[in-house]
């Protein structure tokens, strides 16, 4: 279970040290090492990086439309799910670096805006989306604390997998 910070500063510590996590989890794995899953079924070390790089960009822009218009409505398009979205991006055959510079940038670009905008915390944004009948309305701490959770989530998996592979 992950744990929930209490204050924002702490909040922005953990994603801030997102980065640092992932590339810990990384540490000597080799391209071979990156293709292994604790089972057939479940996605490899590598499918989980693009996973977890591929989604910054997408917050990332959520919150900066939260900070820079505050309430302002995003219509989510038809996210056909994970699994189609890795195939369509090839993740299972892709290198990890340019993807782990892309978390690192957005993580860094993400909180040195945060810093800046300390008052932008509980400003929000609505989603229109195709498969809610509602809008769904979540404020910056709110959208960074999902991305914290996801990387713990994701990190656990490695972990698991580092475990089960002895890397």
């Amino acid at each position: 279970m992950t744990e929930k910070t209490t204050s924002k500063d702490q909040l922005l510590a953990r994603y801030a040290a997102g980065y640092g996590q992932l590339s810990e989890l990384l540490e000597g794995l080799s391209e071979s090492d990156l293709n292994r899953a604790v089972a057939a079924d479940q996605w490899p070390i590598r499918k989980i990086v693009h996973h977890l790089a591929d989604g910054e960009p997408v917050y990332g822009l959520l919150i900066k439309i939260a900070v820079g218009t505050p309430g302002s409505k995003v219509r989510l398009g038809d996210y056909p799910g994970n699994e189609p979205w890795s195939e369509a991006l090839h993740w299972a055959n892709r290198a990890i670096e340019p993807a782990v510079a892309l978390f690192k940038a957005q993580r860094e670009d993400t909180t040195a805006l945060l810093r800046q905008r300390p008052d932008a915390w509980d400003q929000q944004i609505r989603f229109e989306m195709p498969q809610e009948q509602d809008e769904i309305s979540m404020t910056v701490t709110q959208m960074i604390q999902v991305l914290v959770d996801h990387l713990d989530e994701h990190a656990a998996e490695i972990e698991d997998i580092r475990k089960k592979h002895n890397l």
